[in-house]
């Protein structure tokens, strides 16, 4: 049995969007964090991490962040062309069937 080239567009065109999806989100995920070493106080000495994780904040590193949140919108967006591709395909293979019997 062939498949419908829709159908597979529509499969192709969600698989694009997930790999795009994790893409941003893993540089979202990643973005500004930096560690930077901290003092340890005789007090906390066991109970004090070694470093501390910051955010940057500044808008050189706004702007990576600004376009992986855009593409997180894009990969969206495609996902969802993609789920009315299957669909639209569904229901024209249940068309041609109905046609047929």
């Amino acid at each position: 049995m062939s498949t419908i080239p829709a159908f597979n567009s529509g499969v192709q065109s969600l698989y694009t969007a997930n790999q795009q999806l994790n893409q941003h989100a893993h540089k979202i995920a990643t973005q500004g964090v930096t560690t930077a070493p901290t003092a340890d106080s005789a007090d906390n000495r066991n109970l004090a991490p070694t470093s501390a994780t910051t955010v940057s904040s500044d808008a050189s590193a706004r702007k990576p962040l600004t376009e992986s949140l855009v593409g997180l919108q894009q990969s969206e967006t495609y996902a969802l062309a993609g789920t009315k591709v299957i669909q639209t395909s569904d229901e024209m293979l249940g068309s041609l069937i109905d046609i047929q019997a």
